[in-house]
């Protein structure tokens, strides 16, 4: 089964740059090449295309082709921006949040857990919350001690919990 294409929030333009068009853009994704020059980025009112572009303090700075002055891009501020595509090759332990979300939990024995309801950004590792069967939370750390392997596959993930204190 094809699933539709998927919208991934990559950017927000947060304001105008001088006079010539720019716009400063917050990033919301880790991987810088979805703004260099000829990327395609969408907004709810359609598709821009990068000119220039470049990161600085924490921002990038980008120019839309078509869109020469500050007149042109004030319209532009405050809207998302997009992509549809997943072009970025991951590593092996990397996933895309969304595919995670909602899968069963089964420990190495076939027991399930629960589901996935959450993955947070802390520190060193991210932790992945578990929707326990019992209606609980359950936080497993992403470390091989722990998720034992993300069968994307077959839609599931399995760990080992002999580590974790408390009941599931």
């Amino acid at each position: 089964m094809d699933k539709q294409p998927v919208r991934f929030q990559v950017g927000i333009i947060v304001k105008t740059r001088g006079l010539k068009g720019e716009v400063k853009v917050k990033s919301t994704t880790d991987f810088p090449s979805r703004f260099q020059v000829g990327a395609k980025l969408l907004t709810d009112k359609g598709t821009l295309k990068v000119a220039k572009s470049r990161e600085q303090q924490g921002f990038w700075f980008i120019t839309f082709e078509g869109y020469e002055d500050i007149n042109a891009v004030e319209p532009l501020i405050g809207q998302n921006l997009y992509v549809n595509e997943r072009h970025d090759q991951l590593a092996p332990d990397e996933f895309y949040v969304s595919d995670l979300l909602g899968l069963p939990v089964f420990t190495q024995s076939q027991e399930e857990v629960g589901r996935l309801k959450d993955v947070l950004h802390y520190g060193p590792n991210d932790v992945w919350v578990v929707k326990t069967l019992k209606d609980r939370e359950l936080l497993l750390p992403y470390l091989p001690d722990f998720i034992k392997k993300v069968d994307l596959e077959n839609q599931k993930i399995i760990v080992d919990l002999t580590l974790c204190t408390n009941e599931n």
